[in-house]
């Protein structure tokens, strides 16, 4: 991303069971907006097969056509992109 113009930072890799229970608690129990659908122990991040990414000079702002290319630069190495997950995640990956 960064030869095309739109470096990133990734900014979630693993996840412990603990912190998934209280993302996934934030916007249900937990004051906050939602920001997981995943309850815990189904996570990619609690494997360590899961990551999240922001855009340098953006942050979670990038227009979205520049997240589109992100996906699909993702998907062409072979990873599963959250942007096309019914509830669109577009700063997820996985593999």
């Amino acid at each position: 991303m960064r030869y095309l113009g739109y470096p990133v930072r990734v900014t979630e890799i693993y996840r412990d069971p603990v912190r998934q229970a209280k993302l996934y608690a934030q916007g249900r129990s937990e004051p906050g907006h939602k920001v997981t659908n995943a309850k815990p122990g189904t996570s990619y991040h609690e494997f360590g097969r899961a990551f999240d990414i922001t855009f340098l000079g953006y942050g979670y702002s990038a227009p979205p056509q520049v997240w589109q290319l992100a996906g699909e630069v993702g998907e062409w190495m072979g990873l599963r992109w959250g942007g096309r997950f019914k509830t669109p995640d577009r700063p997820h990956f996985e593999g």
